[in-house]
């Protein structure tokens, strides 16, 4: 029985056109610089070699254009992402997927941090001494001074990390600051129990987004202004917060390429 026989004749002709219309695509499109879902720029195609180091090399930018230009490419790396966001499965290493499809970057050693296993008492030290050096500066010139450090995500979103990352630690990172800080009588504020408190109802933090939504940001302002003793200042959240909307996007969504799709994280409306 022949390859092309009769019945797998149509088969045949499918998997052509399946295989040249990418080809055909790119041949009639013009070149992409930079691809839109994927928020970066597309390798160019590699110059002629004039060295010996840039043949060697050759194989590795030809490979490089290659994957990023080739027809359809933009309409199958989309898809290829909104089916693993689909399946818990990331495009990219930085990004932890956790529970409930929330986003969680894995960059800086971020999980490793809030989880209590890096502790970098030296980088800490350095900091607690320059935040005092600059409290002495401005006191100077009768500057009120305070230290206020954001703490992640996955600090304060814990519920919806992944199980092998839910781990409170005993210690982390953001308790030994406020301790080199506190030693060195320079002022701060502890964002953490103010955002914990009001997380626990409604979130505070994007659902695809590194960054606090827009209660996280007025919760950590109140906070920062009830510590200098400005109580005029604060403002209710009840006054300019009316629930949460869908919205898309977040660097993380951008990440993955997925941040084009609606409806994928809730933001406080105002």
């Amino acid at each position: 029985m022949g390859l092309l026989a009769r019945y797998r004749r149509p088969w045949s002709v499918l998997v052509l056109a399946l295989l040249a219309a990418p080809m055909l695509v790119q041949a009639l499109m013009p070149r992409q610089s930079l691809s839109p879902g994927e928020a970066r720029t597309l390798r160019p195609a590699p110059e002629l070699p004039g060295s010996l180091r840039q043949w060697l090399g050759l194989p590795r930018a030809l490979d490089g254009f290659l994957t990023d230009h080739f027809g359809l490419r933009e309409t199958l790396v989309h898809a290829n992402a909104l089916l693993r966001y689909a399946m818990v499965s990331p495009t990219d290493g930085h990004v932890v997927y956790g529970r409930r499809k929330w986003l969680f970057l894995n960059g800086d050693a971020m999980l490793q941090q809030s989880m209590g296993l890096l502790l970098r008492q030296a980088e800490i030290e350095k900091f607690a001494d320059f935040a005092a050096t600059l409290r002495d500066k401005l006191r100077r010139q009768n500057i009120v001074f305070i230290v206020a450090v954001p703490p992640n995500s996955a600090t304060i979103v814990r519920a919806r990390l992944p199980r092998w990352a839910a781990v409170k630690p005993v210690i982390s990172e953001y308790d030994l600051m406020m301790r080199a800080l506190a030693a060195r009588r320079v002022p701060a504020v502890d964002l953490r129990p103010a955002l914990l408190a009001a997380n626990a109802g409604a979130p505070v933090y994007r659902h695809t987004d590194t960054h606090w939504n827009a209660l996280g940001a007025l919760l950590a302002y109140n906070a920062v202004v009830a510590a200098l003793d400005r109580p005029g200042w604060s403002i209710d959240p009840r006054r300019v917060t009316r629930g949460t909307i869908q919205t898309s996007g977040g660097d993380l969504a951008r990440m993955i390429g997925v941040a084009a799709d609606g409806n994928m994280h809730p933001r406080m409306s105002t």
